[in-house]
């Protein structure tokens, strides 16, 4: 089985960081990226988070609670 995330915490800011949340095709639709994400939250408070985001709108985060803040536009340039 394969399962991976990771997170990272800006201390003087207070946030955190969480993505991304991927299991392995074999292993999706058990509850296992969302157990992974809650227990990333988990420590992100334990390590004084008050605030996670995530950049990305599937389905996994927005069943996990999040919502979306603002919408990005990536500026690109051809060459």
């Amino acid at each position: 089985m394969h399962l991976m995330w990771e997170w990272w915490l800006c201390e003087e800011k207070k946030v955190a960081y969480v993505e991304p949340v991927c299991t392995d095709p074999d292993f999706r639709k058990k509850g296992l990226g969302k157990a992974a994400l809650l227990e990333s939250i988990r420590r992100c408070i334990e390590f004084g988070a008050e605030e996670v985001i995530v950049e990305s709108s599937l389905p996994i985060y927005l069943s996990s609670g999040f919502f979306p803040k603002f919408i990005r536009h990536p500026w690109d340039k051809e060459f």
